[in-house]
């Protein structure tokens, strides 16, 4: 179909008639609201709320080549990701064309009664689970370092404290050590095991008044925590509530200040239902404002577990390295010392150093001048040259006539 005139028009009412029937499913009382074009989401056309979720809605009529693969999707895969970490919402995408590596896998994972047999069944063919890998990427996992994790012990320590008697426990580490990383395996160990968890960011929830507004922010019908306790009630398992990103609450980070107290009426039902059924409470902070914090520190007894996030040892550095295709002999002690922080490892895996010889860094400050310099010629080379910079110079050099101040 040629592009603009008719197509364009076709493509238009495509959308018309999609638009029209989420407004019948509101008629029928299967939906609550639907907003077009709301503001700040730029891969969703429209909104639809649920009494369970909310659905974002992305509609095309059809690609160029008649189906979409996830080279052409990419862009657009990272930014609905993003879009979906840390909640239970869903993401609609509607097209005459087919995507069939991602119809099949919905298929697939609509079919599985558990994460167990989808993994070991439904991606038991090396295509299938290369596809499901491939997809992870563009997901929280395309975060870590080369997108897989670096097996640590802080979760092993963490899991040997959740048995079946309720427990409370704190996880701290400095910036850059891999706390997210670590709740990610932590959450991985409990769901081979078939223990209920629930998880979420709390700098990516939005202001809400009430707990059960925050579990409607994260698409459940009530409180997290009362949600967490059905699941382990149903399972006759303990449940665990993990609340990653504490610090975005605390006083020195000067961001969501109003939600300590949801984080404080959440954390006060998951000691209260216990009575009832073991959940257990696990909140991951930033050493700094855990110390400094006392707010954020009687948020759970004086007597809580308390593990920390530690740098990467020696071995594990190189181990890294030599799966990235570098030679560790190569590095010298300073480097490899930089490179003990997690951050500074991803940076450097992610800062095109040429794996054949010494790379030239000795510092945290040219290792970051290294990676933005790699990411600035990655930019211009996939755009041409960089516009922007030559309307900066430009605008430095332009003359200014004493008459033209305001």
């Amino acid at each position: 179909m040629l592009p603009g005139g008719p197509a364009s028009k076709i493509g238009h009412r495509y959308e018309t008639w999609w638009t029209v029937y989420q407004l019948l499913r509101i008629l029928q009382g299967e939906t609550r609201e639907l907003r077009i074009e709301p503001p700040g989401i730029d891969p969703a056309e429209f909104v639809v709320t649920t009494a369970r979720h909310r659905e974002y809605h992305q509609v095309k009529r059809s690609h160029p080549n008649s189906k979409w693969s996830f080279a052409s999707l990419r862009s657009f895969l990272r930014s609905v990701f993003e879009m979906l970490s840390g909640n239970e919402h869903r993401f609609v995408f509607v097209s005459g064309s087919e995507a069939r590596e991602l119809s099949e896998l919905c298929y697939a994972a609509h079919r599985a009664n558990t994460v167990r047999e989808f993994e070991s069944i439904f991606l038991a063919s090396d295509k299938r689970r290369k596809t499901f890998k491939d997809l992870c990427r563009y997901g929280v996992r395309r975060r870590l370092i080369q997108n897989a994790l670096v097996p640590t012990e802080a979760p092993k320590q963490i899991l040997t404290r959740l048995t079946e008697a309720a427990t409370d426990c704190v996880v701290t580490g400095s910036a850059g050590t891999g706390k997210t990383a670590c709740v990610i395996e932590l959450v991985d160990a409990l769901r081979v095991r078939s223990q209920p968890v629930l998880a979420f960011r709390l700098d990516r929830t939005v202001s809400v008044s009430t707990t059960e507004k925050l579990g409607y922010d994260l698409g459940l019908e009530e409180s997290p925590v009362l949600m967490l306790a059905e699941a382990a009630r149903a399972v006759g398992r303990p449940g665990v509530l993990i609340v990653d990103q504490l610090d975005a609450v605390s006083t020195m980070s000067g961001r969501s200040l109003g939600a300590f107290e949801i984080v404080e009426q959440l954390i006060q039902e998951a000691r209260g239902i216990r009575d009832h059924v073991s959940v257990h409470t696990v909140v991951v902070c930033r050493e700094f404002d855990w110390k400094n914090d006392s707010r954020l520190r009687g948020l759970l007894p004086a007597d809580s577990a308390r593990v920390e996030v530690t740098v990467f040892g020696d071995e594990q550095v190189r181990s890294v390295l030599r799966r990235a295709g570098f030679n560790p002999v190569l590095f010298r002690t300073r480097q490899l010392e930089l490179l003990k922080l997690p951050q500074n490892l991803a940076l450097f895996l992610d800062s095109g150093f040429d794996p054949s010889i010494e790379p030239g860094f000795d510092t945290v400050n040219r290792l970051f001048a290294a990676y933005w310099k790699y990411k600035r010629g990655s930019v211009e080379r996939a755009a041409g040259q960089d516009q922007w910079m030559l309307v900066i110079k430009t605008m430095w050099v332009l003359p200014v006539s004493p008459g033209s101040r305001g």
